[in-house]
Parts: structure tokens; sequence; C-alpha cells
């Protein structure tokens, strides 16, 4: 069994539209919904919690699949493992200059990974 990954949404910082992504598709659950806040941890602003909460909703693919989420920046990635509907929460932490650099440039980044039985 292969897995590839398949890219499903990008969460910016300034960009207050990508703060709510609805009706993403995943590889098990056919309808999720990503609500994302942010929160600066210090006075200086040089640190940042990412809080999402994801719902899993919809039809599935099947009734034993698990949806396989990758979230993450260029230097730091959060895998999640969903196996029911409703709200999930998580949250990402940084506190690293070069990680807070690279949520402002680039954001957050989501994946699923679709499998092949080749």
């Amino acid at each position: 069994m292969t897995q590839f990954p398949l890219y499903l949404a990008q969460v910016k910082l300034t960009d207050n539209r990508t703060h709510e992504i609805e009706n993403i598709r995943g590889s098990c659950f056919y309808k999720m919904t990503l609500k994302t806040s942010f929160e600066y941890l210090d006075e200086n602003k040089t640190q940042i919690v990412a809080k999402m909460y994801i719902k899993m909703s919809g039809d599935t693919s099947g009734y034993f699949c698990t949806e396989h989420l990758m979230i993450g920046t260029t230097f730091q990635s959060e895998y999640q493992f969903f196996f029911s509907k409703g709200w999930k929460y998580f949250e990402l932490l940084f506190t690293e200059p070069r990680d807070v650099l690279d949520l402002h440039k680039n954001g957050i980044m989501l994946f699923t990974f679709c499998q092949t039985w080749d």
C-alpha cells in the first residue's frame, strides 16, 4: 500500500477569509470544516498559538475509514488521525523565530493522504 499526500487547504495568519474553511473533502470524510484562531502568547508578539477546530461530517468512504491529516509549516508538522464524526481540537505552538516568520509568510498547510493498493 502506498500513500500519497493530497493538498486540502492553507490558513494564512493575516487573511481572515482562510480562518474558516468549509466543504473540504478528505479521503475518508467527504465534508470537513476547519476553523482556526491565532493568539499571541507574549507582549512582543514573538510567540503564537494556532487553535484549530475541525469538524468531520457528511458521507464517508467506508465504515472503517480513517482521516489522516498532516497540518504544518515548513519547519513544523502535526499528524492527526480521525475515526469518527464531530468536532476535533488541537493546537500548534510557534515559539521559535523561524517558525513565527514562516507562519507569517506561508501560513499553515493542510494535507490528507490518499491510499492506493498498488
